[in-house]
């Protein structure tokens, strides 16, 4: 779950499809983005919608999700009420790259008050704007930097063949 910023509220989803492989599920099991006070014992549904919402996340008040309710998944934003729902993230299923890929995996980048989203799309990280819903790409791992690496012996367990190479 993901608690508000004053502390007061959680927004959690009860279960995840995330590792399932059907895409744009519509069904009983679809999750959906409930939020709450903890210490009052009352939560309610406030997607309410036949999509698979989740990864709920809190960012100047506004609660952002992970949704395929257009039939990718992009990152939509409401108010704690549920009201409010906006499109933040314009992806088609289209394009090169990783913008042709689902996204997975939203999180909120604390590191920065909250005010990015961090998602994996294609293999490759990358940061959404919450505001703008501008998105920069990360590269993790460039040429020079494997240029770096220490080469490393493989010594094999005990009682194991040595590896073989295939020509």
């Amino acid at each position: 779950g993901a608690p508000s910023s004053g502390g007061g509220q959680l927004a959690f989803t009860r279960w995840s499809n995330e590792h399932w492989n059907w895409k744009n599920y519509r069904g009983g099991t679809a999750p959906e983005i409930w939020i709450g006070a903890p210490e009052a014992g009352m939560f309610r549904n406030i997607t309410g919608h036949e999509a698979n919402d989740m990864f709920p996340m809190w960012i100047g008040g506004r609660g952002y999700f992970l949704s395929d309710r257009t039939g990718t998944p992009n990152i939509w934003s409401s108010d704690s009420s549920g009201d409010g729902v906006s499109q933040v993230t314009g992806f088609d299923g289209t394009g090169n790259g990783a913008d042709s890929f689902d996204i997975r995996w939203a999180g909120v980048d604390t590191a920065r008050g909250g005010s990015r989203i961090i998602i994996e799309q294609g293999g490759e990280l990358a940061i959404v704007d919450a505001a703008t819903g501008d998105i920069e790409r990360q590269q993790l791992i460039n040429s020079e930097s494997l240029e770096n690496l220490a080469p490393c012996l493989l010594v094999p367990a005990e009682g194991a063949s040595p590896p073989t190479v295939d020509e």
